[in-house]
């Protein structure tokens, strides 16, 4: 029996130094990569930095990782930053690992094993 999808979700909250942290729960895929993106991009064209929790996030496939990496090219055009916080659980860590993307992302998780 396979799991059922869990649709994404995706609230914020702004840290005491002005992070915007976008919480995302379910999965992130071909169908909700954009959303995350989009809601991302939308806060650092406000000037903000933006981090993106995946704690709760239950799958993730390459959409999203193509979704992270343009939205830290786009923080980088405007002088912002991406952090990636609480990556360490399957199966967002393997696919983050396998996609060498952990090279090149900001990653805030002292679980996540980078080897």
């Amino acid at each position: 029996m396979q799991d059922e999808y869990q649709p994404t979700e995706i609230s914020t909250s702004v840290q005491a130094d002005g992070v915007v942290v976008l919480h995302v729960s379910g999965e992130v895929d071909m169908a909700t990569a954009p959303d995350l993106r989009a809601a991302a991009v939308y806060h650092l064209a406000a000037g903000r930095n933006v981090a993106v929790d995946l704690a709760e996030t239950t799958f993730m496939d390459a959409s999203g990782v193509s979704a992270l990496l343009a939205v830290n090219g786009a923080a980088r055009r405007v002088g912002r930053s991406l952090t990636v916080l609480h990556a360490s659980h399957r199966p967002v860590a393997r696919v983050l690992q396998l996609s060498g993307v952990t090279e090149v992302l900001s990653i805030r998780d002292p679980e996540l094993r980078l080897s």
